[in-house]
């Protein structure tokens, strides 16, 4: 009889213990609701302000199509509308995410979630520094479409593969100078960069001096020869030059000019300084 009262009475104090701690989970939900509700109500607004935002910032963006002409890529009016919504998406993106940070912010301190509100205010510190890289890459982009426009202007007198290939090389140094500085600053080391950037600003313009260097070979060696060709002839000799006769009808800078029995014929003025030349019969000087 007294292990049947000893039984019931432990089933009566722990069945005692267990609405206490019920009834006080109970309690501190209650306590807790309002600020529960107070998150899920921020976060619902979040969304709902981050997508009015992302909106707006699309269509700003979206209206500033001369503007980001100057920073596409290409630089061309074609490429505007495709640079345009690109862009439109990249800016309505950060603009939404970073509405959505503010709002998950806010609704941390309200549930009081230390942790998580520690972490979303070091991801949000680290904003600004996105931001100021991503301006530092719009403006070098910008500044590499100048730099490629300007030297296009300025070789429209060269050659056609100094055309194809100095204004791309200029805007491709320009572009990759910001993107080292741009990386620096959202706080990667870009000791490394800059050492391979250094190294292959050094090698292209050493292979840019050695294929000018062979470039302009023959035209050194033409110049040089023309003073030796002025020696030997004058307009309206006939003359021998490399089993090439025929009368000078013309002493250029770099060139001779033989009138021969099959046509004009152009000869090389370094010709005259590594080939005999033979002068056939004198003639009368044309002005």
């Amino acid at each position: 009889m007294n292990n049947v009262t000893e039984s019931v009475e432990n089933v009566s104090a722990w069945s005692a213990a267990l609405i206490a701690e019920l009834t006080d989970l109970f309690k501190q939900v209650i306590d807790y609701l309002p600020q529960l509700l107070g998150g899920i109500v921020l976060i619902l607004l979040g969304l709902v302000v981050a997508r009015l935002l992302r909106s707006f910032a699309v269509r700003f963006i979206g209206g500033w199509g001369r503007l980001i002409q100057r920073f596409t890529l290409g630089g061309k009016a074609g490429d505007a509308e495709k640079a345009r919504q690109s862009y439109a998406r990249w800016v309505g993106g950060g603009v939404y995410w970073l509405t959505i940070l503010l709002f998950l912010l806010a609704a941390a301190n309200t549930l009081d979630l230390q942790m998580v509100t520690a972490g979303l205010q070091r991801i949000i510190a680290y904003v600004p520094n996105i931001v100021v890289a991503a301006l530092i890459m719009a403006v070098g982009v910008a500044l590499g479409n100048t730099a490629r426009e300007t030297v296009a202007a300025a070789l429209k007198t060269g050659s056609a593969q100094q055309q194809a290939l100095l204004p791309g090389a200029a805007k491709v140094l320009v572009v990759v100078t910001t993107g080292v500085i741009a990386v620096g600053q959202i706080g990667i080391d870009s000791t490394v960069l800059v050492t391979v950037l250094t190294a292959t600003v050094a090698a292209v313009l050493g292979a840019g001096a050695l294929a000018f260097g062979l470039g302009a070979r023959t035209l050194v060696s033409n110049l040089i020869g023309a003073q030796d060709m002025r020696r030997a002839c004058t307009t309206g000799q006939v003359v021998r030059i490399a089993s090439v006769e025929g009368r000078v009808v013309q002493c250029g800078q770099t060139f001779a000019v033989l009138e021969t029995a099959a046509g004009r014929v152009t000869v090389p003025a370094r010709l005259f300084s590594e080939e005999p030349s033979v002068l056939v019969e004198e003639g009368e000087t044309h002005g």
